[in-house]
């Protein structure tokens, strides 16, 4: 994932190839605005991927990993935890190896 300071010079870059006269100066109009800029993309990037990894097995907790369970065939127990629900998911893929019938 990129950090602030990745994108912030992947940005400024770009900048000083649409103005090559542009020079970055601490407290610069443009250099604020490409710094609160550079703060949201990183952000969104960030929610973004929570995001993906909530609808895989693994990341995916409460409400979310109930519908990623449904791809399985699986539906939660009444009262059944994230963890034991997650590992009777995991487990349904290989059922013809481990005895396991659900």
């Amino acid at each position: 994932m990129p950090t602030f300071e990745q994108a912030l010079t992947t940005n400024l870059e770009l900048l000083k190839t649409l103005d090559l006269t542009y020079i970055p100066i601490e407290g610069d109009e443009r250099l604020l605005l490409l710094e609160a800029f550079n703060y949201r993309e990183v952000d969104k990037y960030h929610k973004f991927v929570a995001q993906l990894k909530s609808l895989l097995l693994l990341y995916a907790k409460s409400d979310a990993l109930d519908i990623v369970a449904v791809d399985y065939g699986v539906s939660r127990l009444s009262g059944e935890s994230d963890e034991a629900f997650r590992q009777r998911v995991a487990d349904s893929v290989f059922w013809p190896f481990n005895g396991g019938l659900y």
